[in-house]
């Protein structure tokens, strides 16, 4: 319950600051640098880009966690958002590869229901699992 109601709260708050930092009633920092490459990174109202995408990258695995009803392709889609929003957006590399590792448990999580648990027969009669 506690997880579920960790869920409603910070999704609300994240949603409300995202909102107003994207129509402007919250200052939405930009930040930019130079190197070989002009990097541009937002942060949608959150003080720092690698914080921001640190809070969407919590939110989507403590979802998966707190509400297991939702299907695990609807998970594996938000975690794949997540990742183009933190490479893309927030240009936070470690969001970026810890959302792929993510991503990966996710894809573990389905195969090993697949194969293991018998939904495909062939391994089950095959190996004798």
């Amino acid at each position: 319950k506690i997880l579920k109601v960790w869920v409603i709260t910070i999704g609300s708050l994240l949603a409300v600051t995202f909102v107003t930092a994207s129509i402007g009633a919250t200052e939405n920092l930009v930040y930019y640098s130079e190197g070989w490459r002009l990097q541009i990174r937002g942060c949608l109202g959150v003080v720092f880009p690698t914080d921001c995408a640190s809070w969407v990258l919590y939110f989507m695995m403590i979802l998966w966690i707190a509400y297991a009803g939702i299907s695990d392709w609807v998970i594996l889609i938000l975690g794949m958002t997540s990742a183009a929003f933190s490479l893309f957006y927030c240009n936070s590399n470690t969001s970026f590869l810890c959302s792929l590792i993510f991503i990966m448990l996710v894809i573990y999580k389905i195969l090993e229901e697949r194969i293991l648990e018998g939904k495909e027969g062939y391994f089950k009669k095959r190996f004798y699992i």
